[in-house]
């Protein structure tokens, strides 16, 4: 294409796009996920 060498190359990041997270149900959003962990605390 070109005949030019490139010595240094400079790159600037602005942002991270992360993975897709799952979605959150708006009506339960602090859903306690941890009750499998200790089912006879509630007993």
């Amino acid at each position: 294409m070109t005949d030019l060498t490139l010595d240094e190359v400079n790159v600037h990041v602005v942002g991270v796009v992360p993975e897709k997270a799952p979605k959150l149900d708006p009506d339960n959003l602090f859903a306690d996920d941890a009750d499998d962990d200790n089912p006879e605390e509630d007993k």
